[in-house]
């Protein structure tokens, strides 16, 4: 009985094989390019919509707790290397609501940011979201719960 390990994901392991006995999700990907776009809402916030393939939108609808990690995980990204380049304060991912189907998911954000900050800041989320990090962590985020049955089931 040491399968004790439906607790949190850790954004560490390379991939969700190994944590559930269920089958896993095959993994995430993101077209940073093509599919993530990043625009300055007004002078104070910018917006983003990311959207990732191979990601049942329904669990991250379901379970807000998901949402959180993934935002959190981009902001994290973002506030390193917004650092490096000599930018201090809070940038953080603020993701608004999830759209999509059980074939992709689309993250709509915010993010609190000063007009003169807008384009590194833009910059700055489009290179997070080419990191395996974020990818690992939206993947670990979209396997299936153990405890949650109406995620096993492909019923809409």
């Amino acid at each position: 009985m040491s399968q004790k390990e439906t607790a949190a994901p850790k954004p560490t392991k390379a991939s969700g094989k190994t944590l559930k006995p269920s089958k896993p999700s095959k993994p995430s990907t993101v077209d940073c390019d093509k599919d993530h776009t990043v625009t300055a809402k007004d002078d104070k916030n910018v917006q983003g919509v990311l959207v990732v393939k191979s990601c049942h939108a329904s669990r991250f609808a379901r379970k807000p707790s998901r949402c959180n990690h993934v935002g959190d995980k981009l902001g994290a990204l973002l506030k390193s290397r917004l650092d490096k380049a000599g930018i201090k304060g809070q940038y953080p991912v603020n993701i608004v609501k999830t759209a999509g189907d059980k074939t992709q998911t689309e993250f709509h954000y915010t993010i609190p940011c000063d007009k003169s900050q807008h384009q590194t800041v833009i910059q700055s989320l489009k290179d997070s979201c080419k990191e395996k990090d974020f990818i690992d962590t939206v993947t670990a985020e979209n396997q299936p719960d153990e405890d949650d049955s109406s995620s096993e089931s492909d019923e809409e």
